[in-house]
């Protein structure tokens, strides 16, 4: 572990950088401020920043609120697909093409306030940013980095499942934020409207079609034409037995850097095969709401062995912009990947397999991944 990975555990906010004070308070009183003291730091960090987040943030909306409220939002290109599954792969690889945009490392961290401090800010804290994704991949890490609108939801107002990571105590009220189908009309309404307006913001500074990725959307289809009728849609899958064993190392990984309390790894294990169940039995009956033409579905492993072709056959499906145009820019960047470097984790054991196979039944089927217990090599990346 580096000096800015062990600076960043230490005394960054955790997930609460882009919190104003407000949100900050009312996420404590939700939790009736349990904090355990080894997190102190990391609480006394997310207030700091809160506080800077609320100044910045009321000057922020009275620059720019007038003009970026008046803003169509045209309907973005959708990633879908669990945690893990290469969804970060897909979205680099899209997200290539100029004709898009897309919300950047800073952006989702700093939502109230990226219009008016990105520029300044980023220059300022490139020293402290980890050179990759804080121990969990080796894929490269700068505050222009690709990165998923959740986090806005989740550190910027605390209406995401992501705030059960900081405070695992509440994760069952947290994860009614996943699929959004026990939040009241009221909650449902905010929800919305945040990220209708984060989007906003991003189309009002681009003024580009978004392209958007976060696993949490794989179960919103329905919230999600509600507000983008016309949108296109791309989903990944890989086979469970690789993503239950990239979950279980990102579990280990995300606790150092964003909990307030802490819980047993065994017991997120049981929530990552309960969210990976309800995530694809949700995906599966509401993917026949999009409309014929805008779906296509790839794997992991299609994309990963031929990515410039398979995004040729996504532009192809969906009827995106002409990919010829595109094409020069995706196979200069994706020859920039040789070399490299893929995780490599333990095999699962065989009682894990057949634990995997029994929870994840549907999408062993749905998808046609094979079930047999026998070890497969031990080596994936996202």
């Amino acid at each position: 572990m580096g000096w800015r990975e062990s600076f960043t555990q230490t005394f960054g906010p955790g997930l609460f950088n882009g919190a104003d004070l407000s949100t900050c308070l009312r996420i404590l009183r939700a939790n009736r401020f349990r904090v355990e003291p080894r997190f102190a730091l990391r609480l006394m960090a997310a207030l700091s920043a809160s506080l800077s987040n609320s100044i910045n943030g009321r000057i922020e909306k009275w620059r720019f609120a007038r003009k970026y409220s008046k803003v169509e939002v045209p309907a973005p290109l959708f990633i879908l697909g669990h945690f893990r599954s290469g969804t970060t792969h897909l979205h680099n690889l899209l997200t290539q093409d100029p004709r898009f945009a897309y919300p950047n490392l800073f952006q989702v961290n700093y939502p109230r306030i990226f219009l008016s401090t990105e520029a300044m800010a980023t220059r300022m804290m490139q020293v402290l940013l980890p050179k990759t994704r804080f121990g969990l991949d080796n894929v490269r890490l700068q505050w222009k980095t690709p990165y998923e609108d959740e986090f806005a939801l989740a550190g910027g107002h605390g209406i995401s499942p992501y705030i059960s990571f900081a405070f695992p105590a509440q994760r069952d009220y947290y994860d009614r934020y996943l699929t959004l189908h026990d939040l009241t009309d009221r909650e449902r309404a905010e929800w919305i409207e945040h990220w209708r307006t984060f989007l906003q913001k991003l189309t009002w500074k681009y003024d580009r079609p978004l392209v958007l990725k976060s696993p949490c959307h794989t179960c919103r289809i329905k919230t999600i034409l509600d507000v983008f009728p016309d949108a296109k849609f791309v989903n990944i899958h890989r086979n469970p037995f690789d993503v239950f064993r990239s979950t279980r190392h990102m579990i280990g990984i995300i606790d150092r850097y964003w909990a307030m309390q802490r819980a047993p790894l065994e017991s997120w294990e049981t929530r990552a095969l309960h969210q990976y169940r309800q995530m694809y039995e949700v995906y599966f009956a509401e993917r026949s709401l999009i409309p014929a033409g805008r779906l296509c579905e790839t794997s992991y492993e299609s994309l990963d062995a031929d990515p410039v072709n398979q995004v040729r056959r996504i532009y192809e499906s969906l009827e995106l912009p002409d990919f010829a145009e595109f094409a020069p820019q995706l196979t200069e960047y994706v020859d920039g990947l040789a070399g490299y470097q893929k995780n490599k984790l333990p095999a699962l054991s065989a009682d894990d397999r057949a634990m995997v196979a029994r929870e994840w039944a549907i999408c062993f089927e749905q998808w046609e991944y094979a079930t047999d217990t026998e070890e497969r090599k031990a080596d994936e990346s996202e």
